[in-house]
């Protein structure tokens, strides 16, 4: 008989009072039944039973059987019956000591639905937790650490909290000096003979354990080996004690003080674990070592000092390299490139990275109706990474780099660019700022100085015509020196795989033209108020400020089931010598990344009609708003799908007379939001994904109305005049 599945029930159905319960216990019951496209149509098992079991010896017939067929699974009477223990160990292991689990088959025409009943009782929770009594230095710390316990008093039983509490106290422990504690040292005694169902936790020390682990160490000799090589390649070491630490080194191409800013540790210092780590991170963000261990042993039997040997192994120093590469853009630009590089990861002698890189592409627009014609792009840039903060003012490394190792950024490039319809454009960009890792989970960037510089040349007649057409538009390309100051902060959790929710948070901030507009009212005589075309050493300049806001909710489902929502808000405002924001800095909606049943910059601003729908130019705004929700799944291994529902569109701050109905009403921009869903196919390997996303779109910003009932998914003709195909590297969000 076929194995359907199976259902859980908890008998108990008062509202609110089992969250997350039942699907937590569906998650034990194995196995699972065969695999379903959206959850709905078992294609790998209708693929299996096509082909039956006389399929041919050919190896594609093979192939095809058993990688995109699955054989059925089935039902054995033992499923249920190991799935109710582990149901049970389940509820245990949460508190709910009494409960009871049953189970019932359903059989119906060779089919198999097995039905669980949960009855959980009322959960177990925690009355009071104990710590040893203090009677020594180490016991002493145990309570210390107990004051700021995992387990309150109050909250449910839970094994996996008491884990993670174990995990706590032997960090904290080993932050303290012992050096050699683990978790396994630490022992729960449960006694649930107090108030009703409740339970009182002791936290007790395993008897028995060596005595080592309850000693606390100190560090003693620190000896860095900066040119350590597993095939031991190097014939002798020099050897210079350098702020307390012995460096042993074959080359001396490195700085001292490079090498002992990076280690957090010093003789004497009771051993801090946390140390370690740091020690770690911050001698591989240096990004000339390949591999970093650090091996700590007792000095002698009778002391309670450990030696530390760090072990670095160099990276290649310099290298060459040339790479082909293919481009998607969000404008649905695509083509090939090529990219050389070279690179010094130590140019200075302080582990500086210096990156020359040339580069050339070729794209054309894959849009219908485009006339945007091909872009040919040739450019160079030059980039210099300093591992620490470099300031005239301050020491920001003493509190900004405790654990990872911050940098410092100067880069200059330049770009050519010929869009053959359009024009020619050299492009400058000068920039200076600073990255450094507040945490695993948060990160941070600053550019000081951001400078863009673009001018336009070789104009063409359809270009001009354009411009002519539209007074934002060509007042956003009129050649202004973009200078600002860049901020942006980004937490992600995403690293934490296990989790069942993880969180996505990206913030930037950029504010740009204030330097120069007061430099110029102080020293130009001719500046004006009241003009937007005040010059500064004969350059006209942009101001603005910009804030966009980037925030991703990712709900694990389980078997390889992901449900992804995304939320983007944006909106720069131009001021002061600035009517309209450059046209680089100005939003739009509609592309592989954004509301995917429209091409790119084919929405709004508003409700606004573009008369020109080939124009590349497009239409974009001051505000942006969208909204994403993705389904994803897997097919079999590296095939994945999706199935997606966008919403969005841009807005002016200001309302335009070439424009009608593009400007920001707050009470009216939800009725003006383009709708669209589709589903998509993607190659995820790993390395690289690459994505197909077809898109139809629902509703209309110029219509506001739904066109859902006019989508015939079984008509070729309504694909072809309806439908987006968009191709693109790496998932969209």
């Amino acid at each position: 008989m076929l194995y359907k599945g199976a259902r859980v029930e908890i008998t108990d159905k008062k509202l609110f009072k089992y969250p997350g319960l039942k699907g937590n216990v569906e998650e034990q019951i194995v196995p699972g039944p065969n695999r379903k496209l959206i959850g709905i149509i078992p294609v790998k098992l209708l693929i299996y039973n096509a082909l039956g079991d006389t399929v041919s010896d050919s190896h594609f017939s093979r192939w095809m059987r058993t990688k995109l067929g699955e054989p059925p699974v089935i039902f054995d009477q033992n499923y249920a019956v190991q799935s109710e223990g582990q149901i049970r160990g389940y509820l245990f292991s949460k508190g709910y000591f009494d409960s009871e689990t049953d189970s019932k088959i359903d059989k119906k025409n060779r089919r198999v639905i097995v039905r669980y009943f949960i009855t959980p009782e009322t959960r177990y929770s925690l009355d009071t937790v104990e710590f040893p009594i203090v009677r020594d230095v180490f016991t002493a710390y145990l309570d210390t650490a107990g004051k700021s316990t995992l387990l309150k008093s109050g909250d449910g039983y839970d094994v996996d909290i008491l884990r993670k509490e174990r995990e706590r106290i032997s960090e904290f422990l080993r932050n303290k000096g012992y050096y050699y504690f683990n978790p396994d040292y630490l022992i729960y005694k449960v006694d649930s003979n107090t108030a009703a169902n409740t339970v009182h936790v002791s936290v007790e020390v395993k008897p028995g354990i060596p005595v080592q682990a309850k000693q606390q160490y100190h560090i003693g000799q620190i000896n860095m080996h900066v040119d350590h090589s597993i095939d031991d390649t190097h014939d002798h070491f020099d050897t210079i004690v350098f702020d307390s630490i012995n460096i042993f080194y074959a080359e001396n191409d490195l700085r001292h003080k490079i090498l002992s800013r990076s280690v957090l540790m010093r003789p004497g210092n009771i051993y801090d674990h946390e140390r370690y780590k740091s020690t770690v991170n911050k001698l591989m963000g240096l990004g000339i070592y390949k591999y970093v261990n650090i091996r700590f042993s007792e000095e002698s039997e009778d002391s309670l000092s450990l030696r530390a040997d760090i072990f670095m192994t160099r990276a290649v120093p310099k290298s060459l390299r040339v790479e082909l590469n293919t481009v998607t853009k969000s404008n649905a630009y695509a083509g090939p490139g090529i990219i050389v590089s070279f690179r010094n990861k130590n140019s200075f002698r302080g582990a500086e990275l210096l990156s020359l890189n040339l580069n050339g592409s070729f794209e054309t627009q894959f849009i219908r109706n485009s006339e945007g014609g091909n872009t040919y792009e040739f450019g160079t840039d030059l980039q210099l990474v300093i591992p620490r903060f470099v300031s005239f003012f301050y020491d920001f490394n003493k509190i900004l780099s405790k654990k990872y190792t911050p940098q410092t950024r100067f880069s200059v490039s330049y770009i050519y660019t010929y869009r053959t319809q359009y024009f020619r454009m050299n492009t400058f960009d000068l920039g200076f700022g600073y990255k450094w890792q507040e945490s695993p989970t948060k990160r941070h960037e600053v550019q000081m100085i951001s400078a863009n510089y673009s001018r336009i040349t070789n104009r063409t007649v359809q270009f001009d015509s354009l411009l002519a057409a539209d007074a934002l538009i060509r007042e956003s390309f009129n050649e202004r020196l973009n200078l600002s100051l860049k901020y942006s902060y980004i937490y992600t959790n995403q690293i934490y795989s296990d989790r069942r929710i993880n969180n996505y948070f990206n913030f930037n901030a950029q504010f740009a033209g204030n330097q120069i507009d007061l430099l110029n009212r102080i020293f130009n005589q001719d500046y004006s108020k009241e003009s937007v075309n005040n010059r500064f050493l004969g350059i006209a300049y942009a101001q603005y400020a910009r804030l966009w806001v980037d925030y991703r909710i990712y709900l694990n489902l389980g078997e390889y089931r992901k449900l992804v929502n995304r939320w983007f808000i944006g909106a720069g405002v131009p001021y002061s010598n600035s009517r309209v924001l450059p046209y680089s800095v100005q939003f739009y909606s509609g592309g592989v990344n954004s509301v995917r049943a429209f091409q790119p910059r084919t929405l709004g601003p508003g409700s606004y009609s573009s008369p020109d729908a080939g124009n590349y130019l497009g239409q974009s705004g001051d505000v942006r708003f969208e909204v994403n929700l993705e389904y994803r799944f897997t097919f079999y291994g590296l095939i994945k799908g999706a199935v997606f529902l966008d919403a969005g569109n841009v807005w002016l701050i200001h309302g335009n007379a070439e424009k009608p109905g593009g400007e920001f009403h707050f009470n009216g921009f939800i009725n003006e939001l383009a709708v669209g869903s589709g589903y998509g196919l993607r190659i995820d390997a790993r390395i690289f994904v690459l994505r197909f996303d077809l898109g139809f779109p629902l509703r209309t910003p110029v219509s506001q109305q739904w066109i859902i009932r006019d989508v015939n998914l079984l008509s070729w003709k309504w694909y072809l005049n309806n439908a987006v195909l968009g191709v693109a590297i790496g998932y969209p969000f």
